[in-house]
């Protein structure tokens, strides 16, 4: 049932993502082949030239915010007009359970936030005519692996994946959490998520300090500050810090699916 729920959720929100990112990639495109960028380098171009260049940087560079936006908000509002707006009185009649709905929203909502990155950063390499790109991303991959090694391509992908998800589910939990106060949903839920934030952010600080900590009380076997920056020791750090998102994302899944299950109010 997972499966047709995420099959659902993609198709509602998939008619407004793919044609947004077919619009940067056709207006990507029509860059690198008439090059309007050209007209703010070359002093003989005419003042209404330049002023059309320089609208249409404004345009890209809003096409570029615009996708950041339109993701940020389908993601809050396929959850809240899904399960707690007038579409919840039929998804909660479907024959699943509440952590089944609360994850097809999270899970779609990060893959688009992906595509989103993916196709910004297609559509910045299309413009900007990066001169041998596969030797450019060769490069960038080699600088990666001398300071992670190996394992920092299994370390960054978990600790990025695991961010993102608790970057949805503390807005997921503080729109729960303003639901149970119906007069003031949107300010309460505003609120809860300003709360959440900050203790997100302490725990992930004290991680910070115990990791600095743990290795403090090693430094009588540290000969040079490069054994502090070695790719073990980077990556223990960053599997620590992962492990804390988890948790952070457990209590935000927790405090969302009770909510839902228990002391949810459609009226």
């Amino acid at each position: 049932m997972l499966r047709k729920l995420l099959k659902y959720e993609f198709k509602a929100t998939a008619r407004t993502m793919i044609p947004l990112y077919m619009v940067l990639i056709l207006f990507s495109l029509f860059h690198l082949i008439v090059n309007p960028f050209a007209l703010l380098e070359s002093s003989s171009n005419s003042t209404l030239q330049t002023i059309l260049g320089i609208l249409d940087i404004f345009l890209y560079l809003a096409l570029i915010v615009g996708v950041a936006i339109i993701t940020f908000v389908i993601m809050i509002q396929r959850f809240y007009k899904s399960l707690l707006g007038d579409e919840g009185y039929l998804m909660f009649t479907l024959p699943v359970r509440t952590w089944q709905l609360i994850i097809s929203r999270l899970l779609i909502a990060m893959l688009w936030s992906i595509a989103s990155f993916l196709v910004t950063i297609g559509s910045v390499i299309i413009i900007s005519r990066v001169p041998n790109l596969f030797g450019t991303i060769g490069e960038i991959i080699k600088v990666f692996r001398q300071i992670l090694g190996i394992g920092g391509f299994f370390t960054v992908p978990i600790y990025l994946l695991a961010s993102l998800a608790s970057g949805g589910l503390l807005i997921y939990a503080a729109i729960a959490l303003g639901h149970l106060l119906p007069k003031y949903r949107g300010l309460a839920s505003f609120g809860m998520y300003i709360v959440l934030y900050m203790a997100s952010q302490a725990i992930l600080s004290l991680t910070m300090v115990l990791v600095s900590k743990m290795y403090d009380t090693n430094l009588n076997t540290i000969d040079t500050i490069t054994d502090l920056t070695s790719p073990g020791r980077l990556n223990l750090s960053i599997l620590l810090f992962t492990l804390t998102v988890f948790i952070i994302v457990a209590a935000c899944f927790t405090i969302t699916n009770l909510i839902l299950k228990k002391r949810l109010n459609l009226d």
